[in-house]
């Protein structure tokens, strides 16, 4: 094994050396074999660990290895990494359940919807990659999590995927690539990309955070505290409203669990994101104020609302006239990248639809519209599934009732902006096949061994 390492790091270094056109396939190499000794030494670590890494590729969005960005490369490295888990592993408890179905279906059918229909078949291929990639993620945590010790190390790799998430927005901050940069100096060409897919994913990483301030002992309770802050400003910073709303919704609702049954760790966590978060509000209530002011444009009516919200009412409009033109295009959609040529036709500006659901109607039509509000509704259930199990304890079926709560979040951020095509969806596979597989562990979760004994009597404890 250290002779292959070995191996592989000379040829890393002899690619670094060779021309541009023959780099990324040089760095494939040894990529891969360090990929398969790694899954060969510990397979389930492994990918958790490689999944926690995802932000660290957003800090490197500029840099391209050959035809590809770091990102993509990154995004085939997954797929690479979950075969070789399931070549190690095996995948046997995870799709005895027929509820997977509805996903998977919802995958194949968006490579159905696209492939082969015209358009942008390079676009379609990279989505479909990317919607692939979360389903088959959240299965294989169903089948990591079906032990207590799997269930740890889910939660643990969320909880550094939002150390590595902080550290990447405080980076972007201080190069000057992240909310105030994009927004309200208008710098989208160093930028580089917007701050949503970072900010989108830190609102769902503050699930981990509050799973950590739930159960957390001693001085780790703190590292949540800390985390939790962290993120409402990071969140703060970016000024993408949706994310405000969404980041309101789970810590609002946290706040009020903690009140409630008075755990003090929780609602310590909760107060230090929302004054952190507020607190830059504070600071930056001009750059604030100058996201919100277009909102008001609603109240005009015409075509003045229709530039609301960065014109997300003209592009709705645009996409769901062109979605619903004709019967065949509501019932099978208009394929890949069809929203891009609606709006550039209407608008005169190539833009998506900011709205999944019209997405894939325009892409796909009701029929694959509606297996995304299926996918959805399962992960929906797969939280209140375990929330409303009376045998459990109250401890565990509080997982449940915080991870509807992240889906809930999940379909604000959805519907205003877009969350299937953001890696940031990666966190709400962990999540959910987190939920599934505690709900498949009655009584020797994670939660159930760090439940005290005095916990245990009593109806509060059920």
């Amino acid at each position: 094994m250290a002779a292959i390492v070995g191996a592989a790091a000379v040829i890393a270094v002899g690619a670094l050396l060779g021309s541009d056109s023959t780099r990324a396939i040089g760095l494939a190499v040894p990529i891969g074999l360090l990929l398969v000794v790694a899954m060969v030494w510990e397979p389930t670590y492994f990918l958790l660990f490689y999944v926690a890494l995802r932000p660290l590729a957003d800090a490197a969005v500029h840099v391209q290895i050959g035809p590809m960005s770091l990102g993509a490369l990154w995004g085939g490295g997954l797929m690479i990494a979950l075969a070789l888990y399931w070549v190690a592993r095996g995948l046997r408890q995870a799709v005895r359940d027929i509820s997977w179905l509805l996903p998977i279906a919802f995958a194949l059918a968006y490579a159905v919807f696209t492939f082969g229909r015209g358009g942008d078949t390079a676009y379609a291929f990279s989505s479909w990659i990317k919607i692939a990639s979360w389903v088959l993620l959240a299965i294989t945590c169903e089948q990591i999590a079906a032990t207590a010790a799997g269930q740890r190390a889910i939660v643990r790799a969320g909880t550094l995927m939002a150390v590595l998430t902080v550290a990447v927005i405080a980076l972007a901050v201080v190069q000057n690539q992240y909310g105030a940069a994009y927004y309200t100096y208008g710098q989208y060409d160093t930028v580089g990309q917007g701050p949503h897919q970072l900010a989108s994913m830190a609102v769902l990483l503050t699930t981990f955070v509050w799973i950590g301030a739930m159960h957390g002992v001693g001085r780790m309770r703190w590292l949540y505290v800390a985390l939790a802050g962290l993120l409402g400003v990071g969140i703060a910073l970016s000024l993408v409203r949706t994310t405000f709303l969404a980041f309101a919704l789970l810590t609002v609702w946290f706040l009020i669990w903690s009140l409630r049954g008075k755990r003090w760790g929780p609602v310590v966590a909760a107060l230090a994101a929302t004054t952190a978060a507020g607190a830059v509000v504070y600071t930056f209530q001009s750059s604030v104020v100058q996201r919100m002011t277009d909102l008001s444009n609603l109240s005009l009516g015409g075509s003045a609302a229709l530039s609301a919200g960065s014109g997300r009412l003209g592009i709705w409009q645009a996409v769901w006239t062109s979605a619903t033109s004709t019967s065949a295009a509501l019932l099978l959609g208009q394929g890949a990248s069809a929203s891009f040529a609606v709006t550039a036709a209407v608008l005169g500006n190539d833009l998506w639809s900011h709205n999944d659901f019209l997405e894939f109607l325009i892409t796909g039509g009701v029929v694959l519209l509606g297996l995304y509000i299926l996918t959805i509704g399962w992960m929906l259930v797969s939280g209140t599934r375990l929330f409303r199990d009376a045998a459990r304890l109250r401890p565990v079926r509080d997982l449940g009732q915080l991870v509807a709560a992240a889906v809930v979040a999940y379909v604000v951020m959805a519907f205003f902006n877009g969350m299937a095509f953001f890696e940031s969806t990666l966190v709400m596979a962990m999540l959910v096949g987190l939920v599934r597989g505690v709900q498949r562990t009655p009584g020797c979760s994670f939660i159930d061994e760090q439940t005290s004994v005095a916990e245990l009597p009593g109806p509060e404890a059920r």
